[in-house]
């Protein structure tokens, strides 16, 4: 499942992002906008905002500072069950939490903890919105929950998604815009002398139509980035279009169609 997309000339994907017709979306060259609405760029963009925040190796780890992103509230542990809730709040109280696309993310991440199962399991609940200041109508919202299973040495994690997780996008102003897909993954997470290396596979779905993504040789976060190193493949079940993502070699670079991104600064 190797991706690749030729540069200079348009191409028909499977996936639309801001816009475009019924499942398809044209890219001419590798401008910016073009590649954020892209398949890959649905793909890789919103896949950051849901895993690259909260990894199964940070989410214990995390306080609220003054100004930091999220804010922490909790835990508040069940004194029957024994269960913790805990819950993470992007935006508000003066803080601005960036997605990896540049625009805004507001609400809310939910987690509870169960100490009683073996391995021990988080479940995160996601109310997020995504949006754009300029440009307010228009905005992608992640409703939905992972599961995560800690391996017994806890030096790494099985992450699956319920089902029923909707990452949808909503133009208020062009309702025919308006798109809808269903998230699902099945990740492995492993970490440990200052790196966390992620391998699996995740998808997309909308109808009949699915993106479907690998990680030939994994993704490495490393110290001092909130953005990872390596390269995704992804195909489309209703094209024949090849898409190669590559992330790095630098914090926050990001290759689709063979034109640079930016991504926002780490949070």
């Amino acid at each position: 499942m190797s991706l690749r997309l030729l540069l200079g000339s348009a191409v028909t994907l499977g996936l639309v992002a801001c816009g475009g017709t019924a499942n398809q979306t044209s890219i001419t060259g590798n401008d910016p906008d073009s590649l954020k609405s892209s398949q890959a760029g649905v793909a890789t963009l919103v896949f950051l905002d849901i895993e690259g925040g909260l990894r199964p190796d940070n989410i214990t780890n995390a306080s609220s500072t003054s100004g930091a992103c999220p804010q922490v509230t909790g835990p508040t542990i069940d004194p029957t069950t024994h269960v913790s809730t805990s819950t993470f709040t992007y935006g508000g109280n003066g803080t601005t939490c960036a997605a990896a696309n540049g625009n805004s993310l507001t609400g809310t991440v939910t987690m509870t903890f169960n100490p009683t199962l073996l391995p021990p399991a988080y479940s995160l609940t996601y109310n997020l919105t995504s949006t754009n200041s300029a440009q307010p109508t228009r905005y992608w919202t992640y409703i939905g929950t992972r599961s995560i299973a800690l391996n017994a040495a806890g030096t790494g994690a099985h992450v699956t998604v319920d089902p029923g997780f909707i990452v949808a996008y909503t133009d208020s102003a062009n309702t025919k815009n308006n798109q809808s897909y269903t998230y699902d993954a099945s990740l492995d997470y492993s970490w440990g002398n200052g790196s966390v290396t992620l391998s699996g596979a995740y998808s997309f779905t909308q109808g009949s139509m699915a993106v479907l993504v690998s990680m030939p040789s994994g993704l490495t976060w490393s110290s001092g980035c909130c953005y990872p190193t390596g390269t995704l493949n992804l195909s489309s079940s209703v094209s024949s279009a090849e898409i190669n993502a590559v992330f790095g070699p630098t914090c926050g670079n990001l290759t689709l169609n063979g034109g640079q991104l930016s991504l926002a600064t780490c949070n």
